[in-house]
């Protein structure tokens, strides 16, 4: 009969157990359902239902390990030689002293208390969120925050998650506490606590600082208009706009791991890993926009002046780039002392070893300092600038970029040369004060020279009223060569030079054909035709009968 008993005990706690183990479950189903009405997780329904399935395995796991658990103590105490469990186990439980019974009912009225508090405020949160989410958008509207507003919803959804979140934390943390559990045990739910708001408070502030840029974007190219100084500097800024965005998720994100870290006693030297590593994101960030604040500035500077000679206009032209390159490579030459700084490097042995490497480089790189050299001649003696039109050896062209080691010239074309500077021997320049278009008119013998003379007057006063780039009358001076079938008389324009792809010579000169040619159909002057003269030669010949027959 005894063993009957036994048996009921040992029933009635696996009974027991399985009861709390089913109302777990009915708990965490609930609070699965529920989650389908967060938004932040309606996008994320095979990861929720991966971890659904996964929360099921771990409490059939735990449920068959405590079963087991009691069906092989209760055995162990059979077979010690216990023949009354039921006594014994009352026994157990009247020998536990009474401070225990009145912390473990202490511990389950302030853990109820708890619950109760958390499920009050959760109970406002949403009413809250609601509130606060109309005023934001009310106010978005307003100020014409486009990307605030239509971020409202997602971070006040995200703010309930985690504010949920961290409340059952701090419900967990307060029955910790209500239960007297070890110190060490509630120091680690602490950090966790602290841990998860760092995390959700940097995740917040993500997301804050994305829609904050977004919609300072739209309001200055909403509010400022093209052409003003703001919208210039800003046009040119604006595709560091994403590079920013990404360096503030950085510097969140290692700032996040930082603060975490810095709570884990076990490795809490990394702090000044991350401290540092915050410190070269920034440095990163600041370098790209003071290169692109010293580009712009530099063109403010040197081309901004509307009162500049065509010239002097080249000539800046020419220099700009070499400053903004200057400048560019002085910014990141104190970035990378600044680096070395941060991450405690003294930067004097290297800059000693960068010296003497650059002195050896300098030695063995002969060709390099030549090209360099002949760069600084052809920039400070003005030998050619940007826009002009060339000729050096078998390349012509426009120049494009004067640099220290090379020039690069266009080709009316298209094709690019790129000419070491060094290399540059002899120069023609076709944009230096002024330069003639020579245009050669062949008229046949028959013409009336002075009919051709007045045709080709007409045609000069044509060209000084219409093309400005004209300085003075079509020059010609007579006949400039006989050939077998027609005269030859060349005319000469003198031109203003200009930044023209194929030089304003070429250009003028097919201008000047065309209107001569209509010049001359206009005045009844007929074109030369391809012609070709045979001269024949009679010869006696008594063998040669010509007549007929």
């Amino acid at each position: 009969m005894q063993n009957i008993y036994n048996l009921l005990l040992v029933v009635g706690e696996l009974a027991v157990v399985l009861i709390l183990f089913i109302l777990l479950h009915s708990i965490v189903r609930f609070a699965f359902k529920k989650s389908t009405n967060i938004s932040w997780l309606q996008d994320k329904a095979n990861q929720v239902n991966q971890l659904k399935r996964a929360s099921k395995k771990f409490l059939a796991f735990t449920w068959f390990l405590m079963s087991l658990a009691i069906i092989a103590v209760n055995g162990l105490l059979m077979f010690k030689g216990q023949q009354n469990l039921p006594q014994y186990t009352l026994d157990f439980i009247r020998n536990l002293p009474q401070e225990i019974w009145q912390n473990l009912l202490f511990g389950m009225l302030q853990t109820v208390a708890i619950v109760i508090v958390a499920l009050a405020l959760l109970r406002y949160l949403d009413p809250l969120l609601k509130v606060i989410g109309a005023k934001v958008k009310k106010f978005a509207q307003f100020a014409m925050l486009n990307s605030v507003y239509e971020q409202t919803d997602d971070f006040l959804a995200a703010i309930k998650f985690h504010v949920t979140n961290e409340m059952w934390l701090g419900v967990l943390l307060g029955a910790a506490y209500a239960f007297k559990i070890p110190d060490r045990l509630l120091s680690y739910l602490s950090t966790i606590l602290v841990g998860y708001a760092i995390v959700a408070l940097s995740l917040l502030l993500l997301k804050v600082a994305s829609a904050t840029i977004d919609s300072l974007d739209n309001l200055i190219e909403s509010f400022f208009k093209s052409g003003t100084l703001v919208n210039r500097y800003y046009t040119n800024l604006k595709h560091l706009v994403p590079f920013g965005k990404r360096c503030l998720e950085a510097v969140l994100y290692v700032n996040m791991v930082t603060q975490v870290i810095g709570l884990i006693e076990a490795i809490t030297g990394l702090v000044d890993v991350g401290s540092k590593l915050v410190n070269l994101i920034v440095i990163i960030l600041l370098s790209r926009v003071f290169i692109e604040l010293a580009r712009l500035l530099i063109e403010e500077v040197m081309l901004t002046n509307q009162n500049l000679s065509d010239t002097d206009r080249q000539r800046r032209l020419t220099i700009t780039p070499l400053l903004q390159s200057l400048s560019q490579y002085m910014i990141y030459f104190g970035a990378a002392i600044w680096i070395l700084d941060i991450f405690d490097v003294d930067p004097t042995p290297i800059l000693a070893a960068a010296g003497l490497l650059g002195l050896a480089v300098g030695l063995g790189a002969q060709n390099l300092i030549n090209d360099m050299v002949s760069g600084f001649f052809i920039l400070f003696e003005n030998y050619y600038l940007v826009g002009d039109y060339i000729e050096s050896g078998d390349a012509s062209g426009i120049v494009e970029a004067i640099e220290l080691r090379t020039t690069r010239i266009r080709h009316p074309n298209g094709q690019l040369y790129i000419i070491r500077n060094g290399n540059i021997e002899e120069v023609v320049n076709f944009s230096r004060d002024f330069i003639y278009a020579v245009v050669d008119i062949p008229i046949s013998y028959k013409h009336d020279l002075q009919a051709v003379y007045n045709a080709i007057e007409q045609v000069s006063d044509d060209l000084q009223k219409n093309y400005p780039e004209v300085l003075e009358p079509v020059d010609f001076n007579g006949i400039e060569e006989f050939a077998p079938t027609f005269m030859v008389i060349r005319t000469m324009t003198k031109l203003r030079p200009n930044d023209n792809p194929r030089g304003l010579h070429d250009e003028m000169q097919g201008t000047i054909r065309e209107m001569i040619k209509n010049m001359f159909d206009k005045q009844g002057i007929p074109p030369i035709l391809p012609q070709q003269m045979v001269h024949l030669k009679m010869v006696e010949d008594p063998k040669i009968n010509l007549q007929k027959s």
